[in-house]
């Protein structure tokens, strides 16, 4: 080792030869030479696991080409000094490679037709020159053989016009001709520059090399504008906004001083976040999706990781009002437009942002055409951040922006891409390699794959004890090979004599032969082998910490790593491995074999999803039964069944109430019919809540006008009976528990004045008319004031928003779009009023103008539910448009209790035929400058949806469609399922009674 020493100017630090290094090679002790230094890197790959791979990659090796080459941020040495642990003797010096730049050229020969920005401004030059010359010969002007470095082109402009006014002979036709042509080339060269934003030309662009910047362009950048951020102080601003929009990933919004400030961070640029976590200082990067437009405010999407020092320890825990340190800007990286033609994006997860900077960037810049193709991976849907702002700047500027998504797990009807990115995927999304094309890549974890010939090597178990031997038992009546570790002979020895005396009691198929068993005390030669390691050691967290530890540096990189502890999760021990191996990591709680043959499998937060699938069927062979706890929870499933009765039995008892003898005795006879709880809770509930729902008619086996049916369901989605038959094409429904009574809409003939309304009891019966045939249009979706009894209804072609009493009286025009008399007026589909939603809380309502089908052209209004007075239906001052350009919005539902406004979209896809979610202010309206407030698509792929209704109490959305289905899934659009499908039908208007 190290003999000498180098005196520095403030420490003294010890000098090493690169075989030293090389001995610090593994994820547990790893160092790295950058530029003649020795660094320590085993705490940071600890505490950013995300980059663990790319530094294992460098370990014991001198990485300075590497560091150098990464586009490393400016404070990067500063923050390695900590790290620092001595120098390298006779360390060459780095000499950085020449990077070959073209020089530029002037073609002698014609330049290549096509569109280019270059003929332009020569054109524009030559015309100029011609304007010049001309000039000149009509005031005698001798021309210098040096002219001046910079022409007045304005001065010489107005010379010329005066001069060929005062001119009374020596230009005519041909002098005009001349003049007109240059001004007209001149003027046509500034305007191509202008409308190349619009018709997208075809130009080749200079090289830049990596950390050179492009030339600066005239027009000024808002976002290269200096803000609040300082590149070298920590400035606090407030958390005063905190949002989960999907699981541990939480969008952070933190107000700058004022509501006039700006950030300062260039495109391409990141903020460091500093923190005291658990007595240290700890300092991330990370990137805002924010930028100078958003003034006020910085917002970051971040993912809290439960072992994470900076965001599972400090970030996640943050509440409204917290002060969190920033500085920046940072990173080496700042765009330009122009710096290259098109780009390809590759990303997944919270790795969008950095991405999302810079395509929000090309895309709000009028004078950028840099052509961006985005593929954007994750695990499912739900995962899908930043989907609405993606999918609006895909839809807005398609000429610079294409994006496609991927998903593992993809529901049904997804038209993007499911599965791995492969090479056939990148190929055929993004841009041909070229000079000015660029692929940017965010760091993605590498896909689970099973592991290699894993039938033919063994399962390794740490522990030899109850459970340890009995779990070798299962796998080796599945034919594995198994090794099994302890420290203790004894043990082994116990081991080794429970399998011989009871294996056989296991149950196997026929046709497997047992497999062997190997004992060891040396964890390493168990386990280098293993295809799976399963630790059942001592129920004691740091033993289970340091286990872990030892196996992902003894184990082979494709072994999956589980632990049978009932008391603590997988999570608690991942810390000192790195993101590759938690990967690999999970909860595999075995009972007591072979009395009762369940194991419970479970994720560590980070558990790749293809191992469930792969385990669920090992386990099977191994004779076990496998559940999969959906999400990581202390107890797992049965366990917290089981606590909750132990601890009841255990009060009876302590208050006197009952006897041992008695409780058994009682369980056993009520246990005795197999059931299960949640069976018995289902056979003991009261009658079921109903969902009430309107099938059109129009798929039926003998569709006409009048064939529509108000049909019952059971809450799984069963048709119980038909409360009424025979209407005429029914759309809009609701009804009051309190008054016992539903409320539908017939629209008729869509082309005649004869829609309807009508109510009858729960049960179908006591039909009664409340708006007769003839008085309204084509009523579509109703909803009724249960407080103040009243019916609000949308009229399609009446043009009109429209309510009345519970019986019919009182009918009155709220707001009126046009006149359905009026043949032009009547055919406008943008004044097509469809949806309606009121708020008495907020004092509104709400009502969708669908547009034409599918044209792009819907909108959402609101207005007071109270008339202003002396307004006029035709005129009304208090109507607001929230949202327009939508696909095409039809039935609205309003959540009084988040103020969270809903509508279904029968659009085009990829935004319409979706579940769609605003939020709204305390006053009702939308805070377009929020981006919390933008409309989110929650789900999709529905087949042609309409009505919608959520259950406040179950906190539960149920949406129909025309494809003859009923859908439910949670708030947040998650959870989705079909609880009803018939082809046969085609169903509109839906509500519930509980």
């Amino acid at each position: 080792m190290a003999t000498t020493t180098l005196q520095t100017a403030n420490d003294v630090l010890p000098q090493y030869m690169m075989q030293d290094v090389a001995a610090h090679k593994d994820r547990t002790d790893t160092w790295i030479v950058i530029h003649g230094e020795v660094f320590d890197i085993t705490k940071y790959i600890h505490d950013h696991p995300g980059g663990a791979d790319v530094l294992i990659d460098v370990a014991g090796k001198d990485a300075t080409e590497e560091y150098e080459n990464a586009g490393h941020s400016e404070d990067a040495l500063e923050i390695m000094q900590a790290f620092r642990v001595g120098t390298v003797t006779g360390a060459k010096k780095f000499t950085p490679k020449m990077r070959h730049t073209v020089p530029r050229v002037v073609e002698p020969v014609k330049p290549k037709t096509g569109s280019t920005m270059v003929r332009p401004l020569r054109a524009t030059a030559v015309a100029l020159g011609a304007l010049t010359l001309l000039y000149a010969a009509r005031r005698n002007i001798t021309i210098p053989i040096a002219m001046p470095k910079a022409l007045d082109a304005g001065r010489l402009l107005s010379g010329l016009v005066a001069s060929s006014r005062n001119s009374e002979s020596g230009g005519g036709f041909a002098g005009g001709f001349i003049s007109a042509s240059a001004l007209s080339a001149i003027v046509g060269g500034f305007l191509v520059r202008r409308l190349s934003k619009m018709t997208a030309i075809e130009t080749g662009f200079a090289q830049y090399p990596v950390h050179v910047k492009s030339t600066r362009v005239p027009k000024p950048d808002l976002n290269s504008a200096r803000g609040f951020l300082n590149p070298k102080t920590f400035q606090r601003l407030p958390l005063i906004k905190k949002d989960e929009v999907a699981p541990s990933v939480y969008r952070l919004l933190f107000a700058l001083p004022t509501p006039d400030t700006v950030l300062g961070l260039p495109v391409g640029q990141h903020v460091a976040i500093k923190a005291i976590v658990d007595g240290g200082t700890v300092t991330r990067s990370y990137t805002p999706v924010s930028n100078n437009t958003d003034k006020g405010v910085l917002e970051l999407i971040i993912r809290c990781y439960a072992d994470g020092l900076l965001t599972g320890h400090y970030l996640a825990n943050l509440k409204v009002g917290d002060e969190v340190e920033f500085r920046g800007p940072k990173g080496a990286m700042k765009y330009r437009r122009g710096l290259c033609k098109k780009i390809g994006m590759l990303a997944g997860g919270t790795g969008i942002t950095p991405m999302y900077q810079l395509i929000r960037a090309i895309c709000e810049d009028l004078d950028d055409t840099t052509e961006v193709s985005l593929i954007y991976a994750n695990r499912t849907e739900q995962d899908i951040l930043l989907r609405t702002e993606l999918e609006n700047f895909a839809r807005r500027y398609p000429k610079n922006f294409k994006l496609w998504y991927m998903l593992d797990k993809a529901p049904e009807q997804w038209t993007y891409g499911t599965g791995y990115v492969t090479k056939d995927i990148m190929a055929d999304k993004f841009p041909a390699p070229a000079p000015d094309t660029k692929i940017m890549l965010c760091e993605m974890m590498t896909p689970w794959t099973a592991p290699i010939n894993y039938r033919t090597r063994p399962v390794a178990i740490l522990g030899a004890g109850v459970l340890g031997r009995r779990i070798a038992c299962c796998w080796m009546s599945g034919g594995y090979k198994v090794h099994i570790r302890d420290p203790s002979a004894a043990q082994l020895e116990d081991c080794v004599a429970y399998i011989e005396g009871n294996l056989e009691s296991y149950p196997r198929e026929p046709s497997v032969n047992p497999g062997c068993v190997r004992v060891f005390d040396d964890i390493k030669k168990a386990v280098e082998d293993a295809w799976l390691v399963i630790e059942a050691v001592p129920e004691k967290l740091p033993l289970k910490i340091e286990t872990f530890a030892q196996l992902e540096v003894l184990t082979r990189p494709d072994a999956i790593l589980a632990t049978n502890s009932s008391s603590y999760k997988s999570s608690q021990m991942l810390e000192k491995i790195t993101g590759a191996t938690k990967a690999r990591v999970l909860n595999t709680h075995y009972y007591m074999p072979p009395a009762l043959m369940v194991v419970e499998l479970m994720t560590d937060g980070h558990t790749a999803s293809e191992i469930f699938p792969f385990m669920v069927e090992r386990q099977k062979e191994a004779g076990t039964i496998p559940y999969v706890a959906r999400k990581e929870s202390t107890g797992f499933i049965f366990n917290r069944l089981w606590a909750a009765v132990k601890r009841e039995v255990m009060s009876i008892l302590a208050e006197g109430v009952s006897v041992p003898e008695e409780i058994d005795s009682m369980w056993s006879l009520t246990m005795a019919t197999g059931a299960g709880p949640c069976k018995m809770m289902d056979s003991l509930a009261p009658a079921s809540n109903g969902i009430f729902v309107l099938d059109i008619g129009l798929s039926s086996a003998n569709p006409s006008l009048d064939a529509g049916e108000l049909l019952q369901m059971s809450p799984k989605g069963k048709i119980e009976r038909v409360l009424v038959r025979g209407q005429a094409l029914p759309d809009g429904l609701d009804v009051d528990p309190e008054v016992g009574r539903l409320f539908w809409t017939t629209m008729g003939d869509p082309s005649s004045n004869d829609g309807a309304v009508y109510s009858a009891d729960l049960d179908g019966s006591d039909v009664r008319t409340v708006i007769p045939q003839g008085t309204v249009h084509t009523p579509k979706q109703l909803v009724l004031d249960r407080t103040a009894r009243k019916v609000y209804l949308s009229d399609r072609e009446g043009l009109r928003v429209m309510r009345c009493k519970y019986d019919g009286s009182d009918l009155e025009t709220l707001v009126q779009t046009g006149s359905w008399e009026n043949k032009s007026e009547m055919e406008d589909q943008t004044k097509w009023c469809v949806g309606i939603a009121i708020s008495p809380k907020l004092g509104k309502f709400y009502w969708t103008q669908k547009g034409p089908s599918k044209g792009g052209k819907g909108r959402i209004f609101c207005a007071e539910i109270v008339m202003p007075e002396g307004a006029l239906a035709t005129s009304r001052p208090d109507v607001q448009c929230l949202l327009e350009g939508l696909p095409e919005p039809v039935d609205l539902e309003l959540d009084e209790s988040s103020n969270a406004l809903y509508w279904t979209d029968r659009g085009e896809l990829p935004f319409g035929n979706s579940l769609n979610r605003v939020q709204l202010t305390e006053g009702g309206l939308i805070a377009k400058t929020d981006f919390a407030a933008r409309p989110q698509i929650l789900s999709r792929n529905f087949n042609e949806a309409i009505g919608l209704k959520i259950d406040t109490k179950a906190r539960r959305i149920y949406v129909t469609d025309l494809g003859g289905s009923v859908y439910q899934c949670d708030l947040d659009g998650n959870k989705k399922s079909r609880i009803f499908s018939d082809e046969n039908k085609a169903l509109t208007g839906i509500t519930i009674l509980n």
